[in-house]
């Protein structure tokens, strides 16, 4: 489980720029008051969560004496499929994003997503191995994380995204399990500059974990984005396709627990990732059997970095 821990990091604060950005790219947003009172409410939050959840102090390196102590069960959760290292572990997720939207059509003011991911994790994998045909022989840890999201078109440029979920993660050798939850608000504001598209995001995150016999260990999560979008000329079953660029960088307002071997204190507090996506600007289902097991939005690569943790990944939506 070491691995599950390193995912999630977090760094400096990228307010100053989104702020210095908005006005010349979104005019209309000192016009709304409905905005106005959204982003004054936001920083209210964000202000209250930073008194709230003060830097952790640094703590003496102690080692691991039990696999149990090296777990972070809610990024085992959230990390997606893809492959991530930390230290001299390595990790590799599969995740079937099953989804489902109601109502369909995407002009509703507000819709229902519901959510089941499944992922299956497999530890200590070498890349070299895998291009040779070398794959895991057994699934090292499982987790299910059902919820709901509520997508709700504020105006015609933003939409919020409150959203809830939980469930359980189980070590396949029995050793270990947890009970998971993650819940939030997502904000995403979108401007079309010609025939590009720009979006700014944000996504405040409670989430934490409590392993079975252990205590519970709360993350608060703040991701901040900028996502450019050009038209291909393509289309992906008959719905024009983008081309996409992403910056995200990712803040823990409480650290991130991620320990190693050698230290089981460790933390980390930033994590930024670089991504590429093609992605359509309705949804498309997609299923088996005349049903729709999955609405597409986009499908992309993301690298991340942090301290101590690099992961390369595949997505098929934004944290916003």
């Amino acid at each position: 489980m070491h691995a599950w821990t390193r995912l999630r990091k977090i760094g400096p604060r990228p307010h100053r720029t989104l702020r210095s950005e908005m006005p010349s790219v979104c005019p209309w947003l000192t016009t709304d008051p409905l905005l106005r009172v959204a982003c004054a409410a936001a920083a209210c939050v964000l202000a209250a969560a930073l008194v709230v959840c003060p830097p952790a102090r640094a703590a003496a390196p102690k080692a691991a004496e039990r696999p149990e102590e090296l777990i972070n069960w809610y990024y085992s959760a959230a990390f997606g499929t893809g492959f991530y290292q930390s230290g001299d572990r390595s990790v590799a997720v599969v995740q079937l994003p099953l989804s489902y939207r109601w109502p369909t059509a995407d002009e509703a003011r507000w819709r229902l997503t519901f959510k089941l991911p499944v992922s299956l994790g497999f530890y200590d994998l070498d890349l070299d191995d895998i291009a040779a045909g070398d794959l895991p022989h057994s699934v090292s840890t499982l987790s299910i994380l059902p919820g709901m999201q509520v997508d709700v078109q504020a105006t015609p440029h933003w939409q919020l995204k409150p959203f809830g979920y939980a469930g359980f993660g189980w070590e396949l050798d029995g050793r270990d399990s947890a009970f998971i939850y993650s819940l939030g608000v997502k904000n995403r504001l979108t401007y079309p500059l010609g025939e590009k598209q720009i979006m700014l995001g944000a996504t405040l995150n409670h989430a934490g974990y409590r392993a079975r016999g252990g205590v519970h260990r709360p993350l608060t999560q703040l991701a901040l984005g900028l996502n450019l979008a050009f038209p291909t000329h393509g289309t992906i079953k008959g719905v024009p396709a983008d081309l996409g660029l992403h910056l995200i960088h990712y803040v823990y307002l409480t650290p991130l627990d991620l320990p190693t071997p050698r230290n089981v204190n460790n933390q980390l507090r930033s994590e930024t990732e670089f991504a590429v996506s093609i992605g359509t600007r309705s949804s498309v289902p997609l299923g088996v059997f005349d049903r729709n097991l999955v609405d597409f939005d986009m499908v992309g690569i993301a690298f991340r970095i942090g301290h101590d943790v690099q992961a390369i990944r595949l997505f098929f939506s934004l944290p916003y």
